[in-house]
């Protein structure tokens, strides 16, 4: 049985896939590209996906036509080389090819899909076709997805996230309102009996008004607290006889 924790998550919208994604490309890009901005990703065209090389695996690869290619491949020379040499595009070629087919492997591992490299001329039948475009750069990535692998990487990223660790329940309740009230007695009837009840009818209770009673908390009788009642100038007020324990509010909802 698998202990590890997969996090739940709504439906992706466009805003969630873009922070995931860009997340995940952050540190490729800083490993690649030192001192680039973080990318922007955005919806990718099948119809604009077919004339380019893509590298990666069944699970994630990363597309990029020839020209983007060759601006990245000079960006990552630190700018040095001719475009117009073949040799040095042949340099360029190989050097994209290799950020291009990292950025698919790291994308892979973090869906859960295979590590091993593959390319090939065009991208398989997949789920979801993206864009990724560095903010300082004139080029541009594709990213198509395999099924599941979208939300595999959702997941990834919201297990790397910090969890806050609450000691105690008034700490994970700090900031809510809650509304605070006492019990003023209970006792049972039958359906029939209650069925019957008019105006003027007397129901008796087991406690009294000038005893202790306990404190209630959103509806749910607290563990600990009481207070009693005392008639004021300005009506009921109601005086702490002990202090209120949310822990056991919590324990007892669960």
């Amino acid at each position: 049985m698998n202990d590890q924790v997969v996090p739940w998550l709504p439906p992706a919208s466009p805003a969630d896939v873009a922070a995931v994604l860009t997340e995940l490309s952050t540190p490729w890009l800083a490993d690649w590209l030192a001192g680039s901005a973080s990318a922007q990703v955005g919806p990718a065209t099948r119809s604009a996906l077919r004339q380019l090389a893509w590298f990666g695996d069944e699970t994630v690869q990363v597309g990029c036509e020839a020209a983007a290619r060759t601006s990245l491949g000079q960006a990552l020379c630190a700018g040095l080389g001719d475009e117009s040499n073949p040799v040095d595009q042949q340099v360029f070629e190989q050097v994209a090819a290799r950020a291009c087919a990292d950025l698919a492997s790291r994308l892979g591992a973090s869906s859960g899909g295979p590590r091993e490299h593959a390319s090939g001329p065009v991208a398989p039948a997949l789920e979801t076709c993206l864009t990724l475009a560095p903010a300082d750069r004139s080029w541009t990535l594709a990213l198509a997805l395999a099924p599941g692998a979208l939300n595999r990487l959702r997941q990834s990223a919201a297990r790397s996230g910090k969890i806050p660790e609450l000691g105690s329940m008034a700490t994970a309740l700090a900031k809510e309102r809650c509304r605070l009230g006492l019990q003023f007695g209970a006792t049972s009837l039958s359906a029939a009996n209650l069925a019957q009840l008019e105006v003027g009818d007397v129901i008796a209770f087991t406690s009294k008004t000038d005893e202790a009673l306990p404190v209630v908390i959103e509806g749910h009788r607290a563990g600990h607290g009481a207070a009693r009642l005392a008639q004021g100038d300005e009506g009921l007020r109601v005086t702490m006889t002990a202090p209120v324990s949310m822990d056991a509010l919590g324990g007892q909802r669960q």
